[in-house]
């Protein structure tokens, strides 16, 4: 499922010490870790796991900009109707009647939207259907050049909005119900066959009924550096057992709900984390595992999946 905040990347090297630098991922090693005692829930494979078969490398690509200028948002202005625009810190922003517009200098992440409704509609028209939105939202994209040849419908999602609001008086919640909510259709990108992860790629058109009220998009350029062998699965697992529950949900918000962490798939990803770690360069091959808590609570976190390069040819390259 795609989500546009900062994206976990577990942190894991074999063989080497100290810290390396890659593309501005920070890649610490397990330096000073075998002293340590890890306790917890216990990590198992699901009974139905099923290892995928794996390439034997994969190959590494250049984050490129988009670095935008005053023209090219002057450009992605007028395509969604707006007069112009001015910079304010580091962002070109528009406003035209209710609608909002900002672009980022440095990201190219641009999000728009007709801010009395793109949050939610409590009164508004009925939620189309899945098909009928993703026809909206594509024409609205292509329409305005905002499509790029390489995206895909991803998916799209129908949310119900319950509104809410707290009386200045007397501080208690009053509730106005279950409002009619937003339709937001999801584009996302492949490269080489695998799924782009993270706020860097990415864009969602939100509808109440069957117009369109806020775009978000993140795209990149990649252009390709080199193919590297891909870290064996079985080392990473092994050393995520080896160092517990700590090791595998590592700054990840949540709670095991049981005596076990239940690993139910593996995938192969590329992370394009950009928008939120502005100084990662390279998009990154990465394991995905889906990770059980219990309960239901079900996420997925990611682990870099190529054998680290030497340092001097990423600080060549980079």
């Amino acid at each position: 499922m795609r989500c546009w905040g900062a994206i976990f990347v577990a942190i894991f090297a074999i063989g080497a010490s100290g810290v390396i630098l890659i593309g501005g991922v920070r890649l610490a090693t397990a330096q000073g870790e075998e002293s340590k005692t890890w306790s917890g829930p216990q990590i198992v494979l699901a009974e139905n796991f099923l290892l995928p078969e794996f390439p034997g490398e994969l190959r590494v690509y250049r984050i490129v900009g988009p670095e935008v200028d005053e023209n090219q948002a002057e450009r992605l202005a007028e395509a969604l109707g707006f007069a112009g625009v001015r910079e304010v810190g580091g962002r070109f922003v528009a406003d035209e009647n209710s609608w909002h517009l900002e672009v980022d200098r440095e990201t190219g992440y641009l999000w728009c939207g007709e801010v009395d409704r793109v949050y939610g509609v409590p009164e508004g028209a009925p939620l189309v259907s899945p098909e009928e939105a993703s026809v909206l939202a594509e024409s609205f994209l292509a329409e305005r050049g905002l499509l790029p040849e390489d995206a895909y419908l991803e998916e799209v999602r129908r949310d119900e909005i319950r509104v809410s609001a707290v009386d200045p008086e007397t501080g208690k919640i009053w509730e106005r119900g279950t409002g009619r909510g937003m339709v937001q259709v999801w584009f996302g990108r492949r490269v080489d066959n695998l799924e782009v992860v993270g706020s860097g790629c990415g864009i969602a058109v939100s509808l109440a009924g069957e117009e369109v009220v806020g775009v978000r998009r993140c795209w990149k350029e990649y252009t390709p550096l080199g193919s590297f062998p891909l870290l064996p699965f079985h080392e990473i697992l092994a050393d995520v057992r080896s160092k517990g529950v700590n090791r595998l949900l590592e700054g990840v918000k949540g709670a095991v709900y049981g005596e076990r962490v239940v690993i139910r798939g593996v995938r192969l990803a590329y992370l394009d984390d950009s928008r939120i770690h502005r100084d990662q360069g390279f998009l990154l091959p990465v394991y995905g595992l889906t990770v059980d808590l219990g309960r239901g609570h079900l996420l997925e976190v990611f682990f870099p999946a190529v054998a680290l390069p030497s340092a001097p040819y990423f600080e060549v390259c980079g």
